[in-house]
């Protein structure tokens, strides 16, 4: 039997800047997505137009059980779907991470 596709996390997928830095980062929090990259810092140092391009870049969103990106739209059916939300901080049609824990 087939399990139903969960929300786990949240991520960021940064890309089109360059394959080293075209990557989904995970985190309880987007924040800690966002601290994820800053670790990556001797890769952004090189140049600082890469870091300006890499914020332009971005997509928040969540990891699935299927190991899916997925943005905060279908971030949002999937939880109702499944009945994980236990609020609702943002848009109506948008997840957010303090929408699940």
């Amino acid at each position: 039997m087939r399990t139903k596709e969960k929300i786990i996390c949240s991520a960021v997928k940064v890309e089109g800047v360059s394959e080293k830095l075209d990557d989904i980062y995970l985190g309880l929090r987007h924040n800690h997505c966002f601290a994820e990259v800053a670790r990556r810092r001797e890769v952004l140092e090189v140049d600082d137009s890469l870091r300006v391009e890499m914020a332009r870049n971005k997509t928040q969103g969540f990891l699935t059980s299927e190991n899916r990106f997925v943005d905060r739209f279908e971030g949002m059916i999937i939880a109702v779907r499944n009945n994980q939300l236990i609020a609702n901080h943002g848009e109506i049609d948008k997840l957010y991470s303090e929408d699940l824990y």
